[in-house]
């Protein structure tokens, strides 16, 4: 019985020092010194525009499909992550990569996608955060 009290108390003096520290906007990781971000290494355009490879830092390599990147660009979903639009999804496959270019220190991709159906060419920004984690999952 004594046992079970105190590992409660202790189970709960953790929950509420965790929740502390995320009250002040320190993550776990960040608590322990770890960097998050996750450096671009490489990254180019293939099959013509449809897929592009990304190559990260850690030596891992995924070819993600452009019409995905477009759809899922984070200024494209609200805060539930639904769609603000139903008429980007039908917009996303009349759209190529044109170019890819990493930011110098390879935190950002930036894609410009050129519309095949008007002259209508849009850069999009993404984080490398961002792309390496949904990258064994799409990618």
């Amino acid at each position: 019985m004594a046992f079970s009290s105190v590992a409660s108390k202790y189970s709960l003096a953790r929950v509420i020092g965790a929740s502390q520290r995320f009250a002040r906007g320190v993550l776990p990781f960040q608590a322990m010194g770890a960097k998050r971000t996750m450096q671009i290494a490489s990254a180019h355009v293939a099959n013509g525009g449809k897929h592009v490879d990304i190559e990260f830092v850690d030596k891992t390599a995924y070819r993600f499909h452009t019409a995905w990147i477009k759809d899922a660009h984070p200024n494209l979903t609200g805060s539930d992550y639904y769609r603000k639009s139903a008429k980007t999804l039908f917009e996303v496959g009349q759209y190529t990569a044109e170019r890819v270019e990493s930011c110098k220190d390879g935190s950002k991709l930036q894609v410009r996608f050129k519309n095949c159906s008007i002259d209508n060419d849009v850069t999009e920004e993404y984080f490398s955060d961002w792309l390496k984690a949904f990258a064994p999952f799409v990618g």
